[in-house]
């Protein structure tokens, strides 16, 4: 009898430390540098004010450190998503996150222009 009590407390136990374990990971939100990366923009992109360099090096495509100098935050999130264009043109790739990783990221980026 006392196994089975001791059994049942260690699967309850084991139980409320997986929930804490899935809620600690749900809240643990990505940073718009963890997203931008995870999202591979450093393929094309450098951001140099975070240290982030272009894999691919290119006169055609600029630093976002500046980002915000040129639109506000909404331009640039339809931008991403291919629902405008920036001289005649739309972005090469559409972002495939989620909306509010795309807030996060877009936010980050535009913060970096305040931030000197």
């Amino acid at each position: 009898m006392k196994t089975i009590k001791t059994t049942i407390a260690l699967l309850i136990s084991l139980s409320l430390v997986s929930i804490s374990l899935v809620q600690f990971a749900y809240s643990q939100e990505k940073t718009g540098k963890e997203i931008f990366e995870g999202a591979k923009c450093n393929a094309c992109h450098s951001v140099e004010k975070a240290g982030i360099e272009a894999k691919k090096k290119s006169d055609k495509v600029p630093d976002l450190s500046k980002l915000a100098e040129g639109h506000d935050a909404d331009f640039f999130a339809k931008y991403l998503k291919k629902e405008e264009t920036l001289n005649s043109k739309k972005h090469a790739v559409a972002f495939k996150g989620s909306d509010e990783e795309l807030k996060t990221m877009v936010d980050w980026l535009m913060s970096l222009t305040s931030a000197e």
